[in-house]
């Protein structure tokens, strides 16, 4: 598949990977932390 605009996505302020969304909140499934602050990370082509 061939990507030719950025994305972004909210991820885990320790790992790159994508939080989950619980209700009103993130929770970070890797380090199992629902208080977790997120970073807003971007994909390129």
């Amino acid at each position: 598949m061939k990507k030719d605009k950025w994305c972004c996505y909210v991820s885990c302020s320790r790992w790159t990977k994508e939080l989950q969304r619980t209700g009103s909140a993130f929770t970070c499934v890797t380090c199992n932390n629902a208080n977790v602050v997120g970073v807003l990370r971007y994909v390129g082509p």
